[in-house]
């Protein structure tokens, strides 16, 4: 069963980072989460989104749209060049290969080698190539989903070795839900302010329903009812639909939110799109859906909106994987407005280089900033590029890193 479970949860890392829960001989922790977190915006450019939402429904959208900013840091080490990185990486996935893509390219600002190996979201061979790293003096390992208690025993070899290994979408074993024991990371990957990945979800939740009921209005309908499709096989999962449902009561206290419940047995079974089809005609009468990752779509749930174009007067929100991209051109004929949450993964992978530059530089794990991120929508008229040409990211972090890197402030 923890193999097939692995195997279902693994599936959701195909649209954006996701951490797949199967546990090596040390733990049989199942749980899992995808990357780290955002922030509110700098004090001089903040808008109190929870505010305006019922009161302003534009001023909502307008700064959704133009993204809500956390900033690379200011300062840091210089570039520890002449590196050799490993990357444990499950590269058949969508939001793997863009992470890796990031990587890569910060890596060789960074002047490092880096060595991906295909790490098949199998936590076991995960473990294995740690061990390999170790074996060949690597400088340090970046895996890209590993929940902690998944890898321990590759974890507690690397911290014997003296050789660091960071997550980009995983969390450490002193994470409560995870049992809080000690960490095994060698530091951790933050975005902005927020703690850890659990974090970052549950805010980006709510301000899916921020943006979610403040298109609504836009539209004429000022108490949504809304479909929530949703998933608690995961930690990330539940923690992003905690903070939507919890942001839509605090909001809209005369929204109506109905859950649309499926497991990840049911979409590896092949019962994804009867669940989700009927999910949609036993709950006739809502104006919108709202599901939380793109991974959702091929099992499923694109069959079950494509059997009911034109149902909803909003759908939203995903993750920008390339299936929601393409049903964001599909506005009017899917949905009234089909919108999407854009996760900028390839930035994250510039995020996690700058956490290993600053362990190989010898900076202590708790004087590590959070990294650079954006969270932004992306609607027909709103930041969606053309086709065929990537997402245009509001912020020119590739520029900041470089300055970063090459001057030890920006």
């Amino acid at each position: 069963m923890r193999n097939f479970t692995m195997a279902a949860a693994c599936m959701l890392a195909v649209a954006a980072l996701a951490g797949c829960g199967s546990s090596d001989d040390n733990s049989d922790a199942t749980s899992s989460a995808p990357a780290a977190a955002t922030t509110d915006p700098p004090a001089d450019t903040a808008a109190t989104t929870t505010a305006t939402a019922t009161d302003d429904s534009a001023a909502v959208l307008e700064q959704d749209f133009k993204g809500i900013v956390d900033e690379p840091p200011t300062t840091g080490p210089k570039a520890q060049k002449g590196k050799t990185i490993w990357l444990s990486n499950c590269v058949a996935f969508e939001g793997c290969a863009r992470y890796a893509t990031g990587m890569k390219a910060a890596a060789k600002q960074l002047g490092w080698t880096i060595k991906e190996v295909d790490n098949q979201a199998n936590p076991a061979k995960s473990i294995e190539i740690i061990r390999q790293a170790i074996a060949a003096k690597a400088d340090g390992v970046i895996d890209t989903l590993s929940d902690c208690p998944n890898i321990k025993a590759g974890l507690q070899a690397a911290k014997a070795a003296n050789m660091p290994v960071l997550t980009g979408a995983g969390l450490d074993c002193d994470t409560p839900e995870l049992g809080g024991g000690q960490p095994l990371y060698a530091a951790k990957f933050r975005l902005g302010d927020r703690q850890d990945e659990l974090e970052y979800y549950r805010e980006q939740g709510g301000r899916d329903a921020e943006f979610m009921i403040a298109l609504a209005r836009q539209k004429g309908v000022e108490a949504p009812k809304i479909l929530q499709v949703q998933n608690h096989n995961q930690l990330f999962q539940k923690y992003r639909a905690d903070g939507f449902a919890e942001k839509v009561k605090e909001i809209c206290p005369d929204c109506e939110v109905k859950p649309l419940e499926f497991t990840t047995e049911q979409l590896v079974s092949g019962k994804g799109q009867q669940v989700f089809k009927t999910g949609v005609l036993r709950n006739p009468g809502m104006d919108a859906l709202y599901y939380a990752n793109d991974a959702f779509l091929a099992p499923g749930l694109q069959a079950a909106l494509e059997s009911n174009k034109g149902k909803f007067t909003v759908v939203c929100c995903g993750d920008g994987g390339q299936q929601g991209l393409a049903n964001v051109r599909r506005s009017g004929e899917l949905a009234d407005t089909y919108a999407i949450n854009y996760a900028p993964v390839e930035m994250w992978g510039w995020g996690v280089a700058d956490v290993m530059n600053r362990v190989l530089a010898g900076e202590a794990p708790a004087d590590i900033p959070g990294e650079a991120n954006v969270s932004f929508y992306i609607d027909p008229d709103h930041n969606l590029p053309p086709e065929g040409q990537p997402v245009k990211v509001p912020l020119d972090y590739e520029a900041a890193y470089k300055q970063l890197w090459e001057t030890g402030s920006r």
